[in-house]
């Protein structure tokens, strides 16, 4: 469309010499060109498919019919009649996402750009009194099939034990309510899912060591803490010279940005945040509790990283202190190598300081990292500790597993990740089906009490409802937090993650390695009990053609 009217007009190309054929007149009828770009925020660029959507396919459905085209790099129009606009279009993306655009008007030419995280964790809801409420993203630890490079497996943990405050998970008629949904292209697999009440005496803050990194930092461990040995950092400094003391002072819902340069999702330029922690003299213990989030890469990030010569992959958070430098006055060194941190959406963790690599008194301390991480609060623990509370199991009394849907996406708040609206769904099919089984519809109670390797397999749209039964009331002056203690894993559909298309082959605790091989491991499994639940519980499947077919019906 040489002079954008709206109609195609005609280049040819004869003697050496370019000649236009003008379309006059072709425009009579309504048109409607969908210019794409891979680019997901105008303030960092970096793209997750090529930049002009070459390869990406673009359905349009109108009264006039169903039209279907692959993008080339140009302006992709579509004809659409006397028809007065278009009902939907739909992006493919050549990364495996799809995005709608609902009620395009005729005579338009727009850009969409790609958005969507295709791929992080189930995500759990409590009910807070009146509704229930976003909370946070499960199973972080535990992908399975995700490639740090070529060939190169992430490790997993197939267990986690996350802290929820009293307040976000309030009993009503006698039980608390949770939600798990999954709501990305991925499928998650539940093999315990356990309630833990904490409670403590007021005045007494507890957390948990939930953080992903090595075995030597993200061992499970709860944390218990004086509430008037938390106090803010004396200074806070970022890379770039920015003064972050107040902003990392109240955990707000602010979230702090320390980088400038995003050279991928997930990964960013190095930068630091310098601490100061105040008069550490005497002190034996020194924590930092650290609420945070993080945006990930993926396995075809990861792929594309690892055949870039010019990049390294994310470096997670490490620990430096300053030494005096004869030559150049100061210098620092490395005293944890990988602190850990936070995965996925909003949560809190302890780090443990090793106070005794402090020299003189000189407490400062550098956080160093090139990962996309967010902070909200920074607050410093010395000799802090108080006992430990007192451990209550609630009573698993109903899990039942159907569909739901999509909840609506709420815009990112300062620099905060993304948040959900659960009275807000949508019951339309999002991703295209992973093949293979997944559980089937209906009560899976039996199969979340213990570990046993039996598994409760969800995938987009999938929701299952927990109930625990509510404990006695706390005991005057006392207060009660949770843990929620899960045991499984989660495999997004990347088309880099190694078996991604498919739900199969299931995970199990104790493999060596995924896709697990043929050893002991695997024959532990394959008992009468393991194939009787594969017959009865692993027996639905996504049907295939509510993605595919949804744009013509």
């Amino acid at each position: 469309d040489i002079d954008e009217d709206g109609d195609l007009d005609l280049l040819v190309v004869a003697n050496e010499k370019l000649v236009v054929l003008d379309n006059e007149g072709g425009n009579l009828n309504h048109w409607i060109k969908v210019r794409l770009c891979a680019e997901p925020d105008p303030m960092f660029k970096v793209q997750r498919s090529n930049v002009h959507g070459v390869g990406a396919r673009v359905d349009l459905r109108s009264a006039s019919g169903f039209q279907s085209q692959q993008g080339d790099g140009r302006v992709v129009h579509f004809g659409v009649g006397k028809s007065e606009g278009a009902e939907a279009v739909r992006v493919l993306w050549t990364n495996g996402i799809p995005q709608n655009i609902l009620s395009p008007k005729p005579r338009l030419t727009f850009t969409e750009k790609q958005e969507l995280l295709k791929g992080s964790c189930p995500y759990l809801y409590t009910w807070t009194g009146e509704k229930y409420e976003f909370f946070t993203d499960l199973l972080w630890a535990a992908p399975i099939g995700l490639q740090f490079g070529e060939g190169l497996i992430a490790p997993t943990r197939d267990w986690e034990y996350l802290l929820i405050p009293g307040d976000r998970l309030v009993p009503v008629d006698g039980q608390y309510r949770m939600q798990i949904t999954e709501e990305l292209w991925e499928a998650a697999y539940f093999d315990q899912v356990q309630l833990i009440a904490l409670d403590h005496p007021e005045g007494t803050v507890v957390f948990s060591n939930e953080k992903v990194g090595p075995p030597s930092v993200s061992q499970y461990q709860v944390h218990s803490f004086r509430q008037e040995a938390l106090r803010p950092v004396v200074r806070a400094v970022g890379s770039n010279g920015d003064d972050l003391g107040e902003v990392l002072r109240e955990r707000d819902g602010v979230f702090t940005k320390l980088f400038d340069r995003r050279h991928k999702q997930g990964l960013v330029e190095e930068y630091y945040v310098e601490l100061e922690l105040g008069d550490l003299a005497g002190a034996e213990s020194v924590h930092l509790v650290m609420t945070g989030w993080m945006f990930p890469t993926d396995t075809s990030i990861n792929i594309a990283l690892s055949q870039n010569s010019e990049l390294q992959g994310p470096r997670p958070p490490y620990l430096s202190m300053p030494r005096a430098d004869a030559v150049t006055g100061e210098t620092w060194e490395e005293v944890v190598p990988n602190m850990g941190f936070p995965g996925g959406k909003t949560k809190t963790i302890v780090v443990k300081i090793p106070v005794d690599e402090f020299e003189k008194d000189d407490f400062r301390l550098r956080m160093s990292t090139s990962m996309e991480l967010y902070w909200d609060q920074i607050l410093v623990a010395v000799d802090a500790e108080a006992a430990l509370p007192v451990f209550q199991n609630a009573n698993l009394s109903k899990a039942d597993l159907h569909y739901r849907g999509f909840s609506a996406r709420l815009p990112r708040l300062n620099n905060g990740p993304e948040r959900y609206d659960y009275d807000q769904v949508k019951t339309e099919v999002l991703w295209p089906p992973m093949a293979g089984s997944f559980t089937r519809f209906g009560e899976t109670t039996d199969l979340l009490t213990q570990q046993d390797n039996q598994l409760v397999v969800l995938g987009g749209g999938d929701e299952m409802t927990v109930l625990f039964d509510e404990l006695p009331p706390v005991r005057e002056g006392w207060t009660r937090d949770f843990l929620i203690h899960s045991i499984g894993w989660d495999k997004d559909a990347d088309l880099n993650t190694i078996t991604g298309y498919q739900v199969e082959p299931l995970p199990f605790v104790g493999m060596q390695q995924y896709p697990p091989v043929d050893d002991r491991t695997v024959e532990a499994v394959d008992t009468p009990e393991y194939r009787l639940y594969l017959e009865q519980y692993q027996t639905r499947e996504f049907d295939r053609g509510n993605f595919w077919n949804l744009m013509r019906n």
